[in-house]
């Protein structure tokens, strides 16, 4: 899903596999966190990538906890 949304393509071009596990990671691998993460990325180079990872780690810490379902917690 990072790769579709970032790439257009089923997986990350030559260069960005690092990049792309490192990002998946930090969307704790949830759909919507991937989306989100693949969209904000989009166009962007690999130095673009690596300058954008801290905001992006900072910015998505804040907005987890309410994309993953908790115990008490039911999804309609």
């Amino acid at each position: 899903m990072l790769c579709r949304s970032a790439f257009e393509k089923d997986s990350p071009p030559d260069g960005f596999m690092e990049l792309a596990v490192e990002v998946a990671k930090l969307a704790g691998n949830l759909p919507l966190g991937l989306r989100l993460l693949g969209l904000s990325l989009k166009g962007k180079d690999k130095d673009e990538w690596i300058t954008i990872m801290p905001e992006l780690q900072i910015g998505f810490e804040e907005i987890r906890p309410p994309l993953k379902p908790g115990k008490n917690r039911k999804w309609r």
